[in-house]
């Protein structure tokens, strides 16, 4: 039961996963409600010993910031409610992304 739970997390979100290639950051960069994923690229470096991945909106407010793991796929959650515009920020190289809208529950706050 276990198992069938998870598949069908995975593929939840592989179904609302949208891709974009990054240019300044060395990742791709994809999406699905409340969780942006990082896949870093193999020639991913930092200057920093401790690199700090930053996540702002588009109003410039700070949503997320991180320790960036520059390998593999890194998971970010964020609020459910990021969408729009964000930006990615590592080693004073940024980058936007443009978060997909989600599709709420329908019930009033």
């Amino acid at each position: 039961m276990m198992i069938k739970k998870t598949l069908t997390l995975f593929a939840l979100a592989g179904l609302a996963h949208i891709g974009m290639a990054q240019a300044a950051i060395p990742a791709d960069v994809s999406a699905a409600p409340g969780l942006l994923f990082v896949n870093w690229h193999d020639n991913a470096s930092s200057s920093s010993a401790n690199p700090t991945l930053m996540i702002r909106n588009a109003s410039g407010d700070l949503l997320k910031q991180v320790p960036a793991e520059l390998k593999g796929m890194q998971q970010v959650r964020l609020p459910m409610r990021a969408q729009g515009n964000l930006t990615l920020s590592l080693d004073g190289e940024s980058d936007s992304y443009r978060m997909p809208y989600s599709v709420g529950s329908g019930r009033q706050r």
